[in-house]
């Protein structure tokens, strides 16, 4: 069994042609050079965009966006509630100064 190849055996795929500035942007995917681009075929991967994965991959980021906001909400709200706490124990202890003062005085 002879397992040399033949120069007319060997296939040589044909020069690539440059690409034009608008097929170096695809489905928003901006390649940094046009090497990049070469290797990118869309229909290599038409099957994944919008796929149902790809769907319920965005609920869930949407959804952790969702719960991430209500945690800073609520961590937000906390401090307002501790700020107007110690706000209003500083007011009692100046209005007790007072009446203490005020009584002491008569």
């Amino acid at each position: 069994m002879n397992s040399a190849v033949s120069a007319e055996e060997l296939v040589v795929p044909p020069p690539i042609a440059k690409p034009t500035e608008e097929e170096l942007h695809f489905n928003n995917i901006i390649f940094s050079t046009e090497t990049h681009s070469n290797y990118y075929s869309e229909d290599l991967v038409k099957h994944k965009v919008n796929s149902p994965v790809e769907q319920l991959e965005k609920q869930v980021m949407m959804d952790l966006k969702f719960a991430r906001s209500l945690v800073r909400t609520t961590e937000i709200q906390a401090n307002v509630q501790a700020s107007r706490i110690v706000f209003l124990r500083q007011q009692v202890k100046e209005l007790e100064k007072l009446k203490n003062e005020n009584a002491y005085m008569t």
